[in-house]
């Protein structure tokens, strides 16, 4: 839990340092969502055609409002922080206390991550606090989380569903699963239409998911327990979508057709998509921050601990004392057919004129999180100097997103985003420090039972 606290520190104040030491609304794409916040506090939706309110003489105003087409859950959440301020003409206060509340979505983004981990590997409950650090210390967590960007909302949602799949998976049906999945798949679908994919994933879990009755009692309770969950879905967002449907001409309420004229965006063939290295680079690039995405270091941070971990589950898999349960193999299927569902609608995107960005990446870092947790769970020594190593890596990217060297609006501001990046670098130690004292205390557990074994053997 100590381990917990101390990565949840961390992606909150580093998020708070990014969002006091850049500028505000520097993106089209921030002003934008910034708009759709405001908006929602004076009880309407945004238009397309119509553009934002929001017009700060320092803001990067985009030509429409083209964020108009995503679902309202994280705009209600913002509206009550952003609306107030903006309203009195404290426009850059309002920025301000946005982000504040999107680095707040990055600590519990942090937190669903270890919860789900908790309940895939629940005889690695250090593999939780692992991967609650390395979602800590994931550099596009701290980018979006110190800005207003709507895409920590559906990894909240994301998080909480692989969870529930591990669970189901697991220890089999149960209403509190049942009505949790519902409930999470219900503000899934109202943060972002990506949560799809964990959506059918969920219903699949819910269908596998094992139940005390058998033959066709057993399928008409699965078909019953889905339809609840879908249900949900559809009844509490699925109005949304119809109003896209109905403004835009489709569910995902884009205008392809404006950005083709505007953006000089162009559709493109499968095969362009899945053949060429412009899009797996741009969507898989989450460890890289400010470098380029074409750095070789932070696609080693992101490559090395997946094959490490994809070789250490083999190799224990194999063994025959070792051989996984149902319950794992089921989350297994459960995580590859996550990842090229994603991988599949991130390329249907991709063909519509749609851009490769690492953001729309972002729902699978549970599973991402959960192989590198094991990984660094595995062997007491190298397990934790692996650990170490990568935190420090990644850290050192998160540091150097942050302007620390002047100030770009207030020096009040720079001051405050000093101070919170040296209490992040103190929370990343004091996690360090709490996972090597953790590993020590193990080993002398571990030391202790072969001691104990030995002196019980009988002599003869």
């Amino acid at each position: 839990m100590s381990i917990l606290l101390s990565a949840i520190i961390l992606a909150v104040s580093a998020s708070v340092s990014l969002s006091l030491g850049s500028a505000p609304l520097h993106t089209a794409d921030e002003t934008g969502h910034f708009d759709y916040a405001y908006e929602v506090w004076h009880l309407r939706l945004p238009d397309f055609y119509s553009g934002v309110l929001i017009r700060p003489s320092w803001a990067v105003v985009p030509p429409v409002q083209w964020e108009s087409q995503h679902p309202p859950l994280f705009y209600v959440l913002l509206a009550p922080v952003i609306g107030p301020l903006a309203d009195d003409g404290h426009a850059y206060l309002a920025v301000i206390a946005g982000r504040a509340m999107n680095s707040l979505l990055a600590g519990l983004a942090v937190f669903a991550v270890w919860w789900s981990v908790r309940r895939v590997l629940p005889r690695r409950s250090f593999a939780a606090d692992m991967a609650a650090v390395v979602a800590s210390l994931t550099s596009l967590v701290i980018l979006i989380g110190g800005t207003v960007y709507s895409d920590l909302a559906c990894l909240v949602c994301g998080a909480f569903a692989f969870g529930l799949c591990g669970a189901l998976a697991r220890e089999g049906r149960s209403w509190g699963l049942i009505f949790g999945a519902a409930g999470v798949s219900a503000l899934g679908m109202l943060s972002r239409l990506s949560f799809a994919v964990w959506l059918i994933v969920l219903l699949v879990a819910v269908l596998l998911a094992e139940n005390r009755r058998t033959g066709f009692r057993r399928l008409l309770m699965a078909t019953g327990d889905a339809l609840i969950v879908g249900g949900s879905a559809l009844a509490f967002a699925g109005w949304f979508y119809v109003r896209n449907l109905l403004v835009a001409g489709s569910i995902t309420g884009g205008h392809s057709d404006w950005s083709s004229e505007h953006l000089g965006r162009t559709s493109a063939t499968w095969i362009e998509v899945i053949f060429g290295s412009k899009f797996w680079i741009g969507v898989f690039a989450i460890f890289n921050g400010h470098l380029s995405r074409t750095d070789f270091g932070p696609w080693l941070l992101l490559l090395v601990p997946l094959m490490a971990a994809a070789l250490a589950w083999s190799i224990s898999a194999s063994a025959r004392r070792n051989a996984p349960s149902r319950g794992t193999l089921k989350i297994v299927g459960l995580s590859l057919l996550e990842v090229v569902l994603t991988c599949l609608f991130l390329i249907w995107a991709e063909t519509g004129g749609g851009g490769a960005n690492n953001r729309y990446a972002l729902p699978l870092l549970p599973i991402l999180a959960a192989m590198f947790g094991y990984v660094f769970s595995t062997g007491r020594v190298v397990g934790a100097a692996a650990a170490t190593a990568w935190s420090c890596c990644e850290f050192a990217i998160d540091v150097g997103m942050v302007n620390l060297e002047e100030p770009i609006t207030h020096v009040w501001a720079l001051v405050l985003a000093r101070m919170a990046i040296v209490l992040a670098a103190v929370a990343l130690i004091a996690a360090l420090a709490l996972m090597w004292v953790v590993r020590y205390r193990s080993s002398k557990r571990v030391a202790a039972r072969h001691i104990l074994r030995r002196n019980l053997q009988p002599e003869y």
